[in-house]
């Protein structure tokens, strides 16, 4: 699934991504693939996310950047 992150709050270690089907995740440090502390509001990402209760289990950066680090991912309903 492809999204866009919508806010980073790094006080907290939480960014919030808005996917294509309309829904938002939350991705957090220890989430694996991208660095966090480069996320920034505007960027584009590919997320693995296991149903039924959405959470993202893998994410990296759309641009074709390479995953740095770790960050973890849940839906916000």
């Amino acid at each position: 699934m492809r999204g866009m992150v919508l806010e980073v709050l790094p006080v907290i270690g939480l960014a919030h991504v808005r996917c294509d089907d309309g829904s938002v995740v939350g991705v957090n440090r220890d989430t694996p693939g991208v660095e966090f502390d480069r996320l920034r509001a505007g960027d584009a990402l590919e997320l693995e996310v296991l149903q039924p209760f959405s959470r993202v289990v893998h994410v990296r950066r759309a641009d074709g950047h390479a995953p740095r680090e770790r960050i973890s991912v849940r839906i916000q309903r």
